[in-house]
């Protein structure tokens, strides 16, 4: 789900830096895709080690980005036109949705952990 979440996030921001009435503008793509990735990594990788606060950095991951989706609908009413606007707007509203499951998924994965880490020191 995250990397589903990091390529619908730097296709939407494409779309919209790179269709721009204006000027196509590359260097925020490129900026961005390596930050998205960069901070997503990093917050799975706090996950999946069961570093203190995991679940907390992951949700504040998700709400960066579920802001940024909600800025690229913003943006791309404004920037871009034609049937590239509603695509920016599918893309951004699916990715959004996809972050609250992954904000309940790393719960659930933080949860299952703890259980069973208890499962086996009662043995």
């Amino acid at each position: 789900m995250i990397f589903l979440t990091v390529i619908l996030f730097i296709s939407s921001n494409s779309f919209i830096f790179l269709f721009h009435k204006d000027h196509p503008n590359f260097g925020i793509v490129f900026r961005t895709s390596l930050f998205v990735v960069f901070l997503y990594s990093w917050a799975l990788i706090r996950l999946l080690t069961s570093k203190r606060f995991a679940v907390s950095f992951m949700d504040f991951v998700n709400i960066v980005y579920a802001i940024g989706f909600i800025s690229n609908i913003a943006l791309a009413a404004t920037k871009i036109s034609g049937i590239n606007v509603w695509i920016v707007v599918g893309m951004s509203l699916i990715g959004f949705i996809i972050n609250i499951l992954i904000s309940k998924a790393a719960r659930k994965f933080k949860s299952d952990m703890y259980l069973s880490s208890t499962i086996t020191v009662k043995k």
